[in-house]
């Protein structure tokens, strides 16, 4: 019975001085590095634009969007940027089996339902991460099932 709690004791031990370790470097390294790259994001030195929170962007000192890649389109025929002038569009990049991506299509048919008529585009950008995914034909029978009447085109 004492080795047994002797054990435990050195691997709580163990685990708890790796915790701190690893804490130690997340405080050392990482949010440093965080940090630079939010000054570096927000500074106007170098060239780097000066960031706001909440600034929109006027639609004259935007920069033009790049035109779809070619691929397959599932629930449309392919859009373009020129048949998407005018629209607010929101590209949107999934995978059917991703369980993060399923728990947001409840959201993204809302906005869909509550915005198309006002010019609101949705497009679903297909990005596999498994080997089952990269097939067209699965991809296919999915988007009915998860009942996405929403552009998709399968990268």
């Amino acid at each position: 019975m004492i080795k047994k709690v002797s054990i435990v004791a050195i691997i709580t031990v163990v685990v708890a001085s790796l915790a701190i370790v690893a804490i130690a470097r997340y405080q050392r390294v990482v949010q440093p590095a965080i940090a630079r790259g939010l000054a570096a994001a927000t500074e106007t030195k170098g060239g780097l634009p000066n960031l706001e929170v909440d600034t929109l962007i006027t639609a004259d000192k935007a920069a033009t969007a790049p035109e779809f890649a070619k691929g397959n389109w599932i629930n449309s025929d392919p859009l373009t940027l020129d048949k998407l002038r005018g629209h607010v569009v929101l590209v949107e990049f999934w995978t059917f089996g991703c369980y993060n991506c399923r728990n947001t299509l409840p959201a993204v048919k809302e906005w869909d339902a509550k915005y198309r008529e006002r010019g609101l585009t949705i497009i679903g950008v297909h990005t596999p991460e498994t080997d089952s995914e990269y097939s067209i034909d699965n991809v296919r029978k999915e988007v009915p099932a998860l009942g996405n009447q929403i552009s998709r085109r399968h990268r």
